[in-house]
């Protein structure tokens, strides 16, 4: 079997070289009701499940990172730091919750940054994307076809929502005359070995994007969101890369008639927008400049004009997390606003407020030990549940409410704590409940 990996990826690791370990500890969720949690995360740097209330240790002696269950909950994607089992390559692994089984998918050397892994909506598919190149393997056809290659000069890459294919969009280039143009393409998943060629342009970027005084150039994109019914296109429009540490600019685009809407400026943070669970209502989090603890503050906008933007943070704090409750409700990681510093002050640790968008009304949910703060909350509709990461410089683990949230229960304890202080993009995929 190892051979057949490596025969595989021979013929594309020149070209894939990535190193996924930026985010150093996850813990990712699958629920299905109330009596039958399961959890994938990481402690003492090696992969576990939580099922119910029994904890199993699946990886030892490994540097693992990046949890992410499948759609049916029966297999969990992970990245492996310095494989020794494969001459110290990181490497993308599946394990087979069923069978115990674990498949080498991928090895990739250091000189990379990053990875993106995302499970299709509604099929065993994982497609993963190293530097420009993406590529997909379907855990159903395993030993017949491996991984194969879906598109050269990817910058981001989201599946479209029924899983019939994919969306990715191009960089924009600078050439003797001036910068190229950013393009969106859709790919549709075929059975054929290859879908490299297979893109369809969905829209030209252009070079610009401007909002109420502010521009910045059209490089690259962030991953793609769709409105519930499908009409929309959430993502993020960002400049270079040391420019985009302090502006860019979330967009909208029409499906329809491909009408592109500026919003608001803010952070380049996949985990900073999000629709409502079923109304077109976007809340994202808005403010430009790079600190996190200065100008960050939650807004919501509404199709079809997405023009009044309606902000809900009080003078004087700042968001760095939220989760939709439903479509009238948020939930926010929040903290006073200030200068940030490298040893956080006790009051820039973050509790949970509960915001509700009719009245504006606000009240706090969570009041954390002196030194702990709360973050990245997720309301997973299916338990009724609101979970979070209660951590500080020793400690981290995710807490929960009952389905009444009038308790709250510590749920796993002893998860991997990364990096400190908190840059809160640390914990963006610390807790993912599907």
């Amino acid at each position: 079997m190892e051979g057949f990996w490596l025969r595989t990826e021979l013929l594309v690791l020149g070209l894939l070289a990535g190193l996924l370990c930026s985010h150093p500890s996850f813990v990712t969720a699958q629920v299905s009701n109330d009596n039958n949690l399961e959890a994938a995360f990481i402690r003492d740097g090696n992969l576990w499940v939580k099922t119910k209330d029994t904890e199993r240790q699946v990886t030892r002696d490994k540097s693992v990172s990046s949890p992410k269950w499948s759609y049916d909950g029966r297999w969990i994607a992970y990245v492996v730091t310095d494989d020794t089992e494969f001459h110290k390559l990181n490497t993308l692994r599946v394990r087979n919750l069923k069978t115990h089984q674990d498949t080498m998918v991928f090895a990739f050397d250091k000189s990379d940054s990053d990875m993106n892994i995302a499970w299709s909506p509604n099929s065993d598919i994982l497609a993963f994307q190293n530097g420009t190149l993406l590529n997909d393997i379907d855990m159903r056809n395993l030993r017949e076809q491996g991984f194969r290659n879906v598109s050269l000069g990817v910058s981001q890459f989201a599946w479209l929502p029924d899983g019939s294919g994919f969306m990715v969009s191009s960089s924009a280039h600078l050439l003797p005359d001036g910068w190229t143009r950013a393009h969106l393409y859709t790919i549709p998943l075929t059975r054929d070995k290859s879908l490299l060629n297979h893109a369809v342009v969905f829209y030209d970027l252009p070079k610009e994007v401007s909002l109420s005084g502010t521009t910045v150039l059209a490089i690259g994109t962030s991953t793609f969101k769709w409105s519930p019914d499908r009409k929309w296109i959430a993502f993020i429009v960002h400049p270079t890369a040391s420019w985009s540490a302090d502006s860019n600019i979330l967009c909208v685009l029409s499906v329809h008639d491909k009408h592109l809407i500026p919003i608001a400026e803010m952070l380049d943070r996949n985990d900073w927008f999000e629709w409502a669970p079923k109304s077109s209502e976007l809340a994202f989090i808005q403010g430009g400049g790079r600190s996190i603890t200065e100008n960050k503050r939650i807004a919501v906008a509404s199709a079809p004009q997405f023009r009044a933007v309606k902000a809900f943070t009080p003078k004087g704090f700042v968001d760095n997390a939220f989760t939709w409750n439903d479509d009238m409700s948020l939930t926010v990681s929040r903290v006073r606003e200030g200068e940030f510093k490298r040893k956080l002050p006790l009051e820039q640790l973050p509790s949970l407020y509960n915001v509700q968008l009719q009245n504006k009304s606000v009240h706090k949910i969570t009041t954390p030990p002196e030194g702990m703060g709360d973050f990245q909350p997720m309301w997973d509709e299916k338990s009724k549940h609101l979970f979070w990461v209660r951590s500080n410089e020793g400690s981290s683990s995710v807490w929960r409410t009952d389905k009444a949230r009038q308790h709250q229960t510590s749920w796993i304890i002893n998860i991997d704590r990364g990096q400190w202080p908190p840059y809160w993009s640390m914990w963006n995929k610390l807790l993912d409940i599907q």
